[in-house]
């Protein structure tokens, strides 16, 4: 990544937890596993649906288990509260990837900054859980160029999804993000505070518009 003067004088004290080992066992996916998928190699393809709510946080994460999904600890911490007394209904969320760049800031940006770009484009924040459900339908994106999982910035290869911080506590995760490595299909929490300058060139998924209908969208509540 090319080091802007901004980037140089603002050092960031978040971290992308790549080197906290994953603690779900990678298991062989289902032979039967919804046939429609999202595409992030061609984020063209997008805005596309996907249902989000409907599984209890142990069901869920057992979903993610039986897809092969590997998650780190940061990501268990996430999931877990994002989905704490969670009853809603499953909700159609129409979404779409944006670089920083494509928001208008091409030195990078806080993510208080990236967020309000995204507002003025009129994107929006994704529902907490988000990640995960999209996780599920996203088994063919693109194998990150190299296994490096944690430099203080957003990984290669990876997908960030935009969604609210849980915690004002910048100890707890702020999100999570989308990645393959090696062919191990992740799905990973990260750390990070309002100071940090993310690149230019960070890829976020937002929330777009789209049908509101609860029905609409691949179906991921599956007996």
């Amino acid at each position: 990544m090319t080091h802007s003067a901004r980037l140089s004088q603002k050092r960031s004290v978040s971290s992308y937890c790549g080197n906290l080992q994953g603690s779900a066992s990678r298991l062989r996916p289902r032979a039967a596993y919804p046939p429609r998928v999202v595409d992030l190699r061609n984020s063209a393809t997008l805005p596309r649906s996907v249902l989000v709510g409907g599984l209890t946080g142990e069901d869920l994460k057992d979903r993610l288990t039986a897809a092969g999904v590997r998650l780190n600890p940061y990501a268990e911490m996430f999931l877990a509260a994002a989905t704490s007394g969670d009853t809603s209904e499953p909700e159609a969320v129409f979404v779409a990837t944006r670089s920083v760049r494509e928001l208008d800031l091409p030195e990078g940006g806080t993510l208080p900054e990236i967020f309000e770009q995204a507002t003025s484009h009129g994107l929006d924040l994704c529902p907490p859980a988000t990640a995960a459900y999209l996780r599920l339908v996203t088994q063919d994106q693109a194998t990150a160029p190299d296994s490096v999982l944690s430099t203080g910035r957003a990984p290669t290869g990876s997908h960030t999804v935009a969604s609210p911080r849980l915690r004002e506590d910048h100890e707890f995760p702020a999100g999570m993000y989308l990645r393959v490595i090696d062919g191990d299909v992740w799905l990973r929490g990260y750390r990070c505070d309002d100071e940090h300058v993310w690149s230019a060139d960070d890829t976020f998924i937002f929330r777009t518009a789209g049908r509101t209908s609860r029905n609409a969208g691949p179906k991921l509540v599956v007996p």
